[in-house]
């Protein structure tokens, strides 16, 4: 398992610089987004590695609050985002004059 890890880390560190220096969305919010998740990804393989270690209890409790505060970052930007699109959508198809006043008869 440690093996494994260690590539994981590699690898998902790898593709967060090509990510980084290709820029390969069409729409920035999707890069940003996308080096948000990988380096999410390393960073949980990272401390993850600690696991492999004998720890003692609030080391341990210490390695899961990184692991799950920096995912908890991750599905609040990207819900935050989710949210924000799907407003956007429905004034548009609730905009039916293209004003940018949503009004309802």
């Amino acid at each position: 398992p440690r093996y494994q890890l260690y590539c994981a880390m590699w690898l998902m560190s790898v593709f967060a610089l090509l990510n980084i220096f290709l820029k390969p969305f069409k729409y920035s919010i999707l890069w940003r987004l996308e080096n948000l998740s990988l380096i999410s990804i390393t960073v949980t393989l990272n401390v993850g590695t600690l696991y492999l270690e004998n720890l003692a209890s609030g080391t341990r409790f210490a390695v899961t609050l990184i692991i799950f505060l920096c995912n908890m970052v991750v599905y609040v930007v990207f819900a935050k985002h989710i949210l924000e699109e799907l407003k956007n959508e429905i004034y548009e198809r609730v905009d039916e004059d293209n004003s940018g006043d949503v009004t309802c008869d």
